[in-house]
């Protein structure tokens, strides 16, 4: 998978997630591997080693987890009781972003499994990329789903500048 690279204000800015799916011990691995996604930019004024960005008050974190569509909500967003991820901000400033921040990080649900398979997309402030949760060791990996056992693919949409949803 290819990182998006771009620049804010000249600064270069990095997307990039984490995760792997090369053959069945990728899948059937416990405890399954807690994986990310990350925004992170370079500033150009220091020399910096980002060992955890959790550890840094200089990025946002944000975490994804399941819910339910919300009762009212559009159908052409998601179907009453259908199981949704939505993202939540779990640390840093309130409103901040990569204009005053070094990066954010939204982690995927701990102990899912999920990861990042599609190169991320950035266009008009939106970054875009999917994911899978593949729930058992297959050949056939681009195989049309049979059942709850083959797993779950996910799109996320966010907000370039605080990996936030859009």
């Amino acid at each position: 998978v290819r990182p998006q690279v771009t620049t804010l204000n000249g600064a270069p800015v990095i997307y990039v997630g984490t995760g792997r799916y090369l053959g069945s011990t990728d899948v059937e691995t416990s405890p399954k591997p807690k994986n990310s996604f990350y925004g992170i930019k370079d500033d150009l004024s220091t020399t910096t080693t980002y060992n955890s960005p959790r550890t840094y008050t200089s990025f946002i974190g944000q975490q994804a987890v399941d819910g339910v569509c919300p009762s009212g909500a559009p159908v052409s967003v998601c179907q009453p009781g259908q199981v949704v991820r939505t993202v939540t901000q779990i640390s840093g400033a309130a409103n901040s972003n990569l204009t005053s921040q070094n990066g954010w990080f939204l982690d995927f649900p701990a102990s899912a499994g999920e990861i990042q398979f599609t190169d991320p997309r950035l266009a008009l402030g939106t970054l875009t990329f999917s994911t899978s949760v593949p729930k058992k060791a297959t050949s056939a990996v681009c195989s049309a789903k049979t059942g709850g056992s083959d797993g779950d693919a996910l799109a996320y949409m966010l907000d370039y500048l605080t990996g936030g949803a859009v």
